[in-house]
């Protein structure tokens, strides 16, 4: 490090430790707005670790110096920060992880797949994660990581993951272990809405899982039910904070009738469900 690199450190060292100030009216960043990329680089790789003003402007730094001037330094910085990962304690690694999070949209293609091939083996969640996220923004994304972090760790982001982004063959193949990882009904219906292009009565055994998402889904496929089966599921789920959902894919199937018979309940569906929170708050 050049002796006027160590006074600019020192400086931007002392600033982040407010120097006797409240307020620095944006000196700290604009002073690290002028220092050279190679040297933002440099202070970076020795900042990463840890949160702090002066890590947060140098990252900000980086970061548009990369989307504008991309070089080797930039590229050599985040093949560290791979390395990093797996060296650093709790705290460091988490800071290790945002900062190259944040750098990697804008890196080499073949960088961004060791980034996201690190995430995704590592052994701790919050890393994972990092690496469920840059997967699901990458345009091309590498299916073969996502399965493998699938086998290893079965996260429910990675199930959610594969809902989006696997075949609908492939899908059908891995409902069974998939499934008991999605806890929410969109996501449920959005893996029957893609297997069904494949498999159209699949959609069967939905109804026996969650009614409610089974006629969203036979909804969006213009598919219908009977009377008798819609006022059953009514009957089913009248306490069921969705219903309204199921209100809307009953008139998306132009059952006029059914709706009519659930107007005339309203008021005791309405009852039913005030005592049904009542019982659910113990009061």
């Amino acid at each position: 490090m050049s002796y006027l690199l160590d006074e600019r450190v020192a400086m931007l060292r002392e600033m982040e430790n407010g120097y006797g100030v409240t307020e620095d009216f944006g000196l700290l960043n604009a002073c690290i707005h002028c220092l050279k990329p190679n040297e933002a680089v440099l202070l970076l790789s020795q900042e990463a670790e840890r949160s702090s003003k002066l890590r947060n402007g140098l990252l900000r730094k980086v970061s548009k110096d990369l989307q504008t001037s991309p070089s080797l330094d930039h590229s050599e910085l985040a093949n560290r920060m791979i390395i990093r990962l797996g060296q650093a304690d709790a705290r460091g690694r988490q800071g290790v992880g945002y900062c190259l999070s944040t750098l990697l949209p804008d890196l080499p293609t073949e960088i961004q797949r060791g980034a996201q091939l690190a995430f995704l083996r590592s052994r701790f969640i919050g890393l994972r994660r990092r690496g469920y996220k840059a997967i699901a923004a990458d345009p091309t994304p590498e299916m073969d990581y996502l399965t493998e972090a699938w086998v290893a760790f079965q996260d429910a982001e990675c199930a959610w993951l594969l809902v989006k982004l696997l075949s609908p063959q492939d899908l059908v193949g891995m409902k069974e272990g998939i499934l008991p990882h999605l806890s929410e009904g969109w996501q449920i219906s959005r893996l029957y809405l893609r297997m069904s292009t494949v498999d159209p009565l699949v959609v069967e055994e939905l109804n026996r899982i969650d009614g409610i998402a089974y006629s969203y889904v036979l909804a969006k496929l213009g598919r219908s039910i009977s009377i008798e089966q819609a006022k059953a599921l009514f009957a089913r789920y009248e306490t069921d904070e969705r219903l309204g959902l199921l209100v809307w894919s009953i008139g998306q199937m132009k059952l006029w009738d059914v709706l009519v018979w659930f107007k005339s309940r309203l008021s005791d569906v309405q009852q039913e469900r005030h005592v049904d929170l009542m019982a659910k708050f113990g009061t």
